[in-house]
């Protein structure tokens, strides 16, 4: 695909992604706000309190708990202040933990699909073939080496190395999200991650896209809903 052609779709979505940038940067304009308030006020309630100490030490003490109380909300919205920084960030520079997440460019369209169906993968059984004709609707493959993944339980999941690799997502699963992903991988995905993302995205061994919804996971199972999206000629 040439320059052009990627430059064209992330042109078009840069008016929605710096709305996005906009709200977010008021938000983190609010909350430091307050947090300059509620650090003011812990200055002098914590003076106060060391006043009151001098008179009744059980009185002291209940206020002090209130400071920590006080203290900790402080440390909450900080780390909050951060984590809307670090977005901002991620989104104005595509650098960093979301920089997988697709960027609005419009394009609301999607092919039909080849193959849509729910399913549930016991850890250890056959490997998950996401080009599995619309009748198969288990997905599965019994050996072989055509297969998009397998689940290993407390190993979680290997992407077939016959696959064009996988990305974890964030955000809401859609064909245009998997459409504009980057960052295709074959590395092991972990429990904990299939528990942190709400869907992946797949390029299958026979170069189709694949939406993979995480509804539920044990070390025992994977429950899913997948979407394979057709191709041209199917």
């Amino acid at each position: 695909m040439s320059s052009s052609a990627e430059q064209s779709p992330r042109s078009k979505g840069s008016e929605h992604t710096e709305k996005k940038l906009g709200v977010l940067e008021k938000a983190l304009g609010v909350i430091t706000a307050l947090l300059a308030v509620v650090t003011a006020g812990l200055g002098v309630y914590a003076a106060s309190t060391s006043k009151k100490a001098d008179d009744a030490t059980g009185q002291a003490a209940t206020s002090q708990q209130q400071v920590q109380a006080l203290q900790n909300q402080v440390k909450a919205l900080q780390q909050q202040v951060a984590a809307d920084q670090q977005t901002i960030s991620i989104l104005r520079n595509g650098t960093g933990a979301l920089s997988d997440s697709p960027i609005p460019t419009g394009d609301t369209t999607s092919p039909a699909a080849y193959h849509k169906d729910p399913v549930t993968v016991v850890a250890g059984t056959w490997g998950v073939d996401l080009d599995a004709p619309p009748d198969n609707h288990s997905w599965t493959l019994e050996g072989g080496t055509d297969i998009e993944f397998s689940y290993k339980g407390d190993d979680g999941i290997d992407i077939g190395l016959w696959s064009d690799g996988a990305v974890l997502m964030t955000g809401t699963p859609s064909y245009s999200a998997c459409n504009h992903a980057s960052g295709f991988n074959h590395d092991q995905i972990s429990v904990t991650q299939l528990k942190r993302y709400p869907f992946l995205c797949f390029v299958t061994s026979e170069k189709r896209s694949s939406l993979v919804v995480i509804k539920s996971v044990t070390t025992r199972q994977l429950t899913l809903d997948i979407t394979t999206y057709a191709k041209d000629g199917d």
